[in-house]
């Protein structure tokens, strides 16, 4: 014998409406929930999003500090550079004893003038 699917047996009106209103009551909880949920979603994006940007920008600063700091160590290095060598000749020095020479004849072959009682004169040493 065949089985013929039948319907549920029937439902009182007054019980089936109370049952639709608590599912009713329940699915909107639901939505509400779904929607909160939602909401706190799309704050906690934009949370990270701040995050993300923030970490960037941190990011940005330590590299520029850094740039900061290799400049404040050349330009303090090239000022204790400075300060060394002001301290060690308070005069310009020559490099050499040849171009001194060179640069005291080329004084000496200067056409001056005749001063009589003059009180200068420029040493040119032999060696």
């Amino acid at each position: 014998m065949v089985s013929i699917p039948r319907a549920p047996p029937a439902v009182a009106p007054e019980a089936e409406s109370s049952a639709q209103v608590a599912m009713r009551a329940e699915l909107q909880s639901i939505r509400e929930k779904r929607d909160r949920l939602r909401g706190e979603l799309v704050d906690a994006r934009v949370e990270v999003a701040d995050y993300k940007e923030l970490q960037r920008e941190l990011a940005q600063t330590r590299a520029q500090a850094a740039n900061l700091d290799r400049e404040i160590a050349r330009l303090s290095a090239a000022l204790d550079r400075t300060r060394a060598k002001a301290r060690k000749s308070p005069i310009p020095r020559f490099s050499s004893r040849k171009r001194l020479f060179g640069l005291a004849q080329s004084y000496a072959a200067l056409q001056l003038p005749s001063v009589t009682g003059c009180w200068f004169y420029v040493y040119v040493p032999f060696s």
